[in-house]
């Protein structure tokens, strides 16, 4: 069973997605490009 959490936008998301954009932004606010 998926965990569905709701995004800031207000929109249903999978919690294997939030992780991965919230890993994004980390390594871009970091200073790396973009993966």
């Amino acid at each position: 069973m998926k965990t569905i959490i709701f995004d800031f936008d207000g929109t249903l998301v999978d919690t294997q997605a939030v992780v991965i954009m919230s890993f994004k932004e980390t390594v871009t606010k970091a200073g790396y490009p973009e993966p």
